[in-house]
């Protein structure tokens, strides 16, 4: 009897959302390109972003998935872009997740991590562009900084 009174007790108390952030702990940059393309996205505690590709109103199914990689998210609609998470909450290995929403303030995707536990995550993260040069040397480069990923675990 006291057994199933503790058993109902625990089964009662409200289930708590984990969360957990990463600041970017280095600024990156390189040219502007379509769709956009960020590497080597160093956040501290030891995760990274090493790769995150995103573009703008594309065609569900037509644009960008995390390419020979397996998305761990293969549910999720492809087609706005991906990013590769490495360290985190959701584990140690490299994963690839599809993006749910993208645009150049930030970038939120969702699934299961290693555990089978659900998440929601997003990088938010100031972009910048100038132009450099004339001409037909004339460049358009970006940089990215203050980056912050946040990851919720149901």
């Amino acid at each position: 009897m006291k057994k199933l009174i503790l058993l109902i007790l625990a089964m009662s108390l409200p289930m708590f959302a984990q969360t957990s952030t990463y600041n970017q702990t280095n600024a990156v940059g390189g040219t502007v390109s379509y769709p956009v393309r960020m590497f080597s996205i160093a956040l501290d505690g030891g995760a990274a972003i090493p790769w995150l590709e995103y573009g703008s109103n594309q065609p569900v199914g037509t644009g960008f998935s995390c390419g020979s990689s397996q998305a761990q998210n293969a549910g999720a609609a492809a087609g706005i872009g991906f990013i590769f998470i490495q360290n985190t909450a959701l584990g140690p290995d490299s994963q690839c997740f599809n993006l749910t929403y993208a645009d150049n303030t930030h970038v939120d995707f969702e699934g299961v991590d290693e555990n089978g536990v659900a998440f929601t995550a997003s990088f938010a993260f100031t972009y910048t562009t100038h132009v450099s040069g004339t001409g037909r040397y004339r460049r358009s480069y970006y940089s990215e900084t203050n980056g912050l990923l946040t990851i919720t675990q149901n």
